[in-house]
C-alpha cells in the first residue's frame, strides 16, 4: 500500500503511518489532511487502528479499518467531507470527533 493517498483532485491527502506495535507486527495508522486549509481532519497514529483499504466514490471517502489484533473485524468508515461528517454502523457524527469514536471502540 502507498503510504500517502489523495483523494478529491488532491484536496485530501491520507498519509498511512506504519507503527510497530509488537516485534513484527505493524498497523497502518491513517492521517487525514484537508491540504488546502493544512488543517488535520483526523490522526489514528498511537491508536491500533490499522488501514486495510481505501477508496473513493463521489463525495465520499470510504476508509477500512481493522482494530489490531483483530484484523479480521473490519470497521467501515465513510467520510463526506463537504457535509463535515463521518459515519460508522450507521451513526453519524463530525469528521473531527473521528479518533474520540474510534477511541471507545474495544
Amino acid at each position: 500500500m502507498d503510504t500517502k493517498l489523495f483523494f478529491q483532485n488532491g484536496k485530501l491527502t491520507l498519509d498511512i503511518n506504519p507503527c510497530e506495535i509488537r516485534m513484527s507486527h505493524w498497523v497502518y495508522a491513517p492521517v487525514l489532511t484537508h491540504t488546502e486549509m493544512a488543517e488535520v481532519l483526523f490522526d489514528l497514529s498511537g491508536m491500533c487502528w490499522d488501514l486495510q483499504f481505501a477508496d473513493e466514490r463521489g463525495d465520499e471517502i470510504i476508509l477500512e479499518l481493522a482494530l489490531y489484533s483483530d484484523v479480521a473485524k473490519v470497521f467501515t468508515l465513510v467520510l463526506n467531507i463537504s457535509k463535515g461528517q463521518a459515519s460508522l454502523n450507521g451513526d453519524i457524527f463530525s469528521i473531527h470527533d473521528v479518533r474520540k469514536v474510534l477511541g471507545n471502540i474495544t
